[in-house]
């Protein structure tokens, strides 16, 4: 058995990023995905600045699963810039996901 975990980044150019976490890799089972608070054209224009540091905060009071914790505080190079919320995945999302699947590390447009 695997004990690999898989963050994936990934947004819609005119949408908000999203952050993924898989367990096994190639799998089509989310664990959890959270929709940002970012732009997917601002998460850019931070990223042509040089390094970006993204942090995810629990807001659960309550000792539950992360997966479970439906909205997180976000921060971007130390600055709050709003709340990640869970969602359910599209089949767009699903879809961008197995393409992606087959990189190790990358960035770009798709």
């Amino acid at each position: 058995s695997s004990s690999t975990v898989t963050g994936t980044i990934f947004g819609y150019r005119k949408g908000k990023i999203n952050f993924c976490i898989q367990t096994p890799r190639k799998s089509e089972n989310l664990d959890l995905l959270l929709e940002l608070a970012v732009p997917t054209t601002v998460l850019a224009r931070e990223m042509r600045g040089g390094a970006l540091r993204i942090v995810l905060e629990r807001n659960s009071e309550k000792e539950e699963s992360v997966s479970k914790t439906p909205f997180w505080s976000m921060y971007c190079n130390g600055k709050r810039v709003g709340y990640a919320r869970k969602r359910r995945p599209s089949k767009d999302d699903v879809s961008a996901l197995t393409a992606l699947s087959k990189l190790v590390v990358g960035a770009g447009v798709v």
